[in-house]
């Protein structure tokens, strides 16, 4: 934490403002009058007292998962829908005909994507109601982890010489 001079515009003098680097805060500048508040608080997920102790559920990540889009759609519309909701580092729209009609949006900071979420999901956008999911990597790579296990199996029976006899 360090002091920065600030002056107002009306010659009152220089205002005294704290800038704090934490990622909570971003660099946002407080008032001196503001500086009783910020003791640390022990065993709170914030250092600051002032800031909520907020505990996310595991599930809850800076990925959104987009379903239902309308084929269409385009970045420029993703990012005026998803980006009322915070500053936004990435969005992929699906372009294949297995992934048309999704989109993964990646946001800075992980409250805003928690905010998208519980906003955007139901929202209705040319007559379609988006899925907004949060993205989940151990889910969406189990069905191809499946497979891959299958086919392991099926090389080390062949390698082998081993069959597993036909259920009745």
């Amino acid at each position: 934490m360090h002091t920065v001079g600030r002056s107002d515009r009306k010659s009152m003098g220089p205002k005294r403002f704290l800038c704090i680097r934490e990622p909570g805060l971003r660099g946002r500048l407080i008032p001196d009058r503001y500086q009783a508040l910020l003791q640390p608080v022990p065993g709170t997920f914030s250092t600051y007292s002032y800031l909520p102790a907020v505990r996310l559920p595991p599930e809850v990540n800076r990925i959104l998962y987009v379903r239902n889009l309308p084929y269409k759609i385009t970045g420029d519309e993703m990012y005026d829908i998803f980006g009322k909701y915070g500053a936004i580092r990435q969005i992929r729209i699906g372009n294949t005909p297995d992934t048309k009609g999704t989109a993964f949006v990646v946001y800075e900071d992980i409250f805003d994507a928690k905010n998208a979420c519980d906003h955007l999901s139901g929202f209705n956008v040319c007559n379609r109601y988006l899925v907004v999911l949060y993205y989940q990597a151990t889910k969406a790579f189990k069905k191809t982890d499946d497979t891959k296990k299958k086919d392991e199996i099926d090389k080390m029976k062949q390698k082998y010489g081993l069959s597993t006899p036909e259920k009745k």
